[in-house]
């Protein structure tokens, strides 16, 4: 964000305050797109990831377990 001082012309000072900055709404559109794609994709994944990791954590815990015994 840009800061006032004393030392701006008004006519510059206006001109920032004017200027229109931002996304359009095909621009969220098509960002909306592309992460629903990616997350279509990614999200089948990361289900099968998820019982492999809990298998491995057991079998972590019952070698913990036997080493300790």
């Amino acid at each position: 964000m840009r800061r006032f001082n004393q030392t701006m012309p008004v006519r510059y000072c206006r001109q920032i305050l004017t200027d229109r900055r931002g996304f359009s709404l095909g621009e969220i559109l098509v960002a909306i797109g592309v992460f629903a794609i990616l997350a279509a994709i990614a999200l089948p994944q990361f289900t099968a990831f998820r019982p492999q990791s809990r298998l491995n954590g057991a079998a972590r815990q019952v070698f913990s377990e036997l080493m300790w015994a």
